[in-house]
């Protein structure tokens, strides 16, 4: 079995104990939404590709006197090909790269962890109940 098959079976598994503890019939039309919401539980909580992170600048500091501004994005978690785990911003100016901040230079990370409360990891709110 692969590892693809045995992780659905988890979740089927998962829902049909979640229905059984709500006293509704563990139905694929009743457990649907819940394997979903377990789907992006478990998405949220595992690395992502690091093309996925968030870019967005959100601190600029201009020092005058070198004539220098850095543009950098929320410091973000990363992981690289080693498995090295650190934190890092996304840089953008003359060279646009991934910082880490206690290593102190430029790096290439390829996985990022997202945030808890980032939207686009989110599990789906709601969502649409027929039984």
């Amino acid at each position: 079995m692969t590892v693809a098959a045995e992780m659905t079976e988890d979740l089927i598994d998962a829902a049909a104990k979640i229905c059984r503890g709500l006293g509704i019939a563990s139905t694929p039309t009743n457990c649907l939404p819940i394997i979903e919401g377990l789907k992006a539980d478990r998405q949220r909580d595992q690395w992502q590709p690091i093309s996925e992170a968030d870019r967005s600048i959100a601190t600029v500091q201009t020092f005058p006197d070198v004539s220098i501004t850095l543009r950098n994005s929320y410091p973000v978690w990363v992981r690289d090909e080693d498995g090295r785990v650190y934190e890092a911003v996304w840089s953008e100016g003359t060279a646009n790269y991934w910082w880490d901040l206690e290593g102190e230079s430029p790096v290439d990370p390829v996985e990022f962890m997202p945030h808890p409360l980032d939207p686009r990891f989110a599990a789906p709110k709601g969502g649409d109940h027929h039984g």
